[in-house]
């Protein structure tokens, strides 16, 4: 998983050519990242853009920068737009932003529908199964990122709502790559498994004060 303390290094992974193909481009995250993002990501930020069709540098740049800092609006727009399907670079200035109305203003009407999502999430599953793990339902993912965004199976997601929900990072790192999904069930496995003690110690202690209150009635 790449962090912001680690993209320095990720940006020195680039071959001698400087360009990296669509199949290279999927080993990063540890090869986490799903088939459909990285060809999306390449069909909406690479082709026609860069050389080859193959991401450089800057294009590079642009998807570290987005990447780890996923919590940034430009970001979450950069990365929607891999998902769904158009936004400025992490790079571009908000006067550049605004000159291109026309393109933001396709970006915000587009909406990743519950089909888009599901599919999405079965290639997330499918490298969860291969890598050991099992016992998620796929539609139980699909359920739960409908109900991180504050939003129902018919309306789809849009980027407001990622932006708006606080939980915005966090679906598109789940959708598009394995790894970011392992890491967040783990940290949801050990905050249900924290409240699941906090609630058996809270039932003892209730237990063992209404064992000791007919005793204190009976001196």
């Amino acid at each position: 998983m790449v962090s912001k303390e680690n993209s320095a290094s990720a940006l020195s992974e680039l071959p001698p050519a400087g360009t990296l193909s669509e199949e290279e481009f999927a080993a990063f995250d540890g090869g986490g990242l799903t088939a459909t993002f990285v060809s999306r990501l390449f069909e909406e930020h690479i082709v026609g853009r860069c050389t080859r069709d193959e991401m450089d540098f800057d294009a590079f740049l642009d998807f570290v920068l987005s990447w780890t800092s996923r919590q940034h609006p430009v970001s979450m727009a950069y990365l929607f737009r891999a998902l769904s399907g158009g936004c400025p670079s992490l790079r571009d200035t908000e006067a550049r932003h605004q000159a291109n109305c026309a393109h933001g203003i396709t970006l915000m009407k587009a909406r990743c529908c519950h089909v888009q999502v599901r599919h999405l999430f079965e290639e997330v599953h499918a490298k969860w199964v291969v890598a050991g793990y099992d016992g998620l339902r796929v539609q139980d993912l699909v359920d739960e990122v409908f109900d991180m965004t504050n939003t129902t199976r018919a309306e789809g997601i849009s980027l407001r709502d990622l932006t708006r929900s606080g939980t915005g990072s966090t679906v598109l790192a789940i959708l598009a790559s394995a790894s970011e999904f392992a890491a967040f069930d783990s940290v949801e496995s050990a905050l249900s498994a924290a409240a699941e003690a906090d609630a058996l110690a809270q039932a003892g202690a209730a237990s063992e004060h209404e064992t000791e209150m007919p005793n204190a009635a009976g001196l």
